[in-house]
């Protein structure tokens, strides 16, 4: 390699060591989250999902929408 085998090949190992390190902490936050959304799901009675209010500009569209315009 021409006299930086000795800058590559601890290049590579730190890459691989980020990269299983990035892998773990990114499975291990899936896990959590598919944790959270269950729990929430379980409090949240099925076909009762609060309905988002909506704002003054979005119930003005709406009546546009109903005249026509």
């Amino acid at each position: 390699m021409g006299g930086y085998a000795s800058f590559i090949w601890p290049a590579f190992g730190i890459t691989v060591v980020v990269l299983v390190a990035l892998a773990f902490t990114s499975r291990r936050a899936l896990k959590h989250r598919e944790m959270t959304l269950a729990s929430l799901q379980s409090q949240t009675p099925r076909g009762k999902h609060p309905q988002p209010e909506r704002s003054q500009t979005e119930n003005s569209l709406q009546g546009n929408r109903r005249r026509g315009a």
